[in-house]
């Protein structure tokens, strides 16, 4: 059996180890031609078992547990507390707001009754004798009813005021008088005098506590009467 030199293409016997012809190392070229013909190395034995051997972790869509770790409180629970939370806080805030019993919001309703207007005579007393003197004079008075909000309200210590109007100009405003009857109704008057006639178109009448606040207001139409002849 023979075999032809890789380099010159000699023949050569088998067992030869060096071209007779070239003189070209046959060992050298039959090492290299094993390390090439070897189809694969340790190194890629190594890599391709390592690319074997790994495993592809695939996720679970329907999986509901959360990769959080669980903190032992339930979500809805947590809802609930915070609904309440918002409840107590919603329910004191109104509290603070509402009147204790011994701070009542006084209110006091008024019911016009009266208007009335009249010309008379101004006299003077002298010795105990009336003198007419001439002069006319003209008088303006209001009477109404007031109803207080609680019953426990004293009006005879309260104070009224009556503002007589000619149109949306203010002509005077008078002390008025709150008088108290036997059934426990409550009344107020009131009165003006002038020697200037005025047309007086409307009055409003208010009832202020002892405080100083205005806890009634009413505000009417004042009928005027005949103004051009004395009554007495």
């Amino acid at each position: 059996m023979s075999k032809k030199c890789p380099k010159c293409g000699a023949q050569l016997e088998d067992i030869a180890k060096f071209c007779t012809k070239c003189g070209c190392s046959l060992t050298e070229i039959n090492s290299k031609d094993k390390i090439e013909a070897t189809p694969f190395s340790k190194e890629n034995n190594n890599s391709k078992s390592t690319k074997n051997n790994s495993k592809k972790i695939k996720i679970d869509p329907t999986n509901k547990q959360s990769s959080k770790p669980d903190s032992g409180v339930n979500t809805k629970t947590v809802g609930i507390v915070g609904l309440i939370a918002i409840g107590l806080i919603i329910i004191i805030a109104a509290m603070s707001f509402m009147p204790s019993g011994s701070d009542v919001v006084e209110k006091v309703t008024i019911s016009v009754t009266q208007t009335e207007s009249y010309a008379t005579n101004e006299v003077n007393y002298t010795t105990a004798n009336l003198t007419e003197t001439g002069n006319l004079e003209y008088w303006y008075y209001v009477n109404a009813n007031i109803y207080p909000s609680d019953l426990s309200m004293d009006l005879e210590e309260y104070d009224a005021k009556i503002t007589f109007y000619n149109g949306s100009e203010v002509i005077t405003a008078v002390e008025a008088y709150i008088y108290k009857y036997d059934d426990g109704t409550f009344d107020v008057t009131g009165s003006y005098t002038t020697k200037e006639l005025a047309n007086v178109t409307d009055i409003q009448i208010e009832v202020i506590n002892p405080t100083g606040d205005i806890v009634g207001s009413q505000k009417s139409q004042f009928t005027m009467g005949d103004m051009s002849t004395a009554r007495f």
